[in-house]
């Protein structure tokens, strides 16, 4: 399956949330996923911030987010200890989500890789990501893509994550 890639602008706001609502439906189980609110997703369509979208015969079939949190506390370094120098070298890879009718191809770990590949134009060392624990198809592509388990934490609310680090 051929897909194009391109970068996503506010623009796209309401098929991002269209799709969030839609892997809501499909998942085995709600805490796989956070949802996030229509400002944060906004946010992420705006520089700094990289939303990739993967197009397959002009259907949005997924997208990903790179997400420069900085010193603020969406930067998932603040649960590694990072220095505040270090805070400003990391990255999050936010959120990937890929339509139900387009998962088997690969795009989640493609999609991660131009993240991967944006964020070291940007100068940036260290990639993070929070992961639910019983997910396994996003923990094994995280553990595929060459990221290491950094522990269990309750973020998002209480919600368990598995966090994944990457140096890049």
């Amino acid at each position: 399956m051929e897909f194009l890639f391109q970068d996503l602008d506010e623009t796209a706001l309401g098929t991002l949330l269209d799709m969030q609502t839609e892997a809501f439906l499909y998942l085995s189980d709600p805490d796989f996923l956070r949802k996030n609110s229509e400002e944060m997703l906004l946010s992420c369509l705006r520089p700094p911030h990289v939303c990739i979208g993967a197009y397959h015969k002009n259907v949005l079939a997924g997208f990903g987010i790179l997400y420069f949190g900085e010193d603020s506390e969406e930067n998932l370094g603040h649960l590694l200890s990072f220095s505040k120098e270090r805070l400003f070298s990391a990255a999050n890879i936010k959120l990937v989500i890929v339509r139900p009718s387009f998962q088997g191809h690969g795009l989640q770990k493609t999609l991660m890789l131009l993240l991967e590949n944006r964020a070291k134009q940007r100068g940036i060392s260290t990639l993070l990501s929070t992961v639910a624990p019983k997910n396994q198809f996003s923990r094994r592509n995280m553990i595929l893509s060459g990221y290491q388990s950094k522990g269990i934490y309750q973020k998002y609310g209480g919600l368990q994550r598995e966090l994944f680090c990457k140096t890049i």
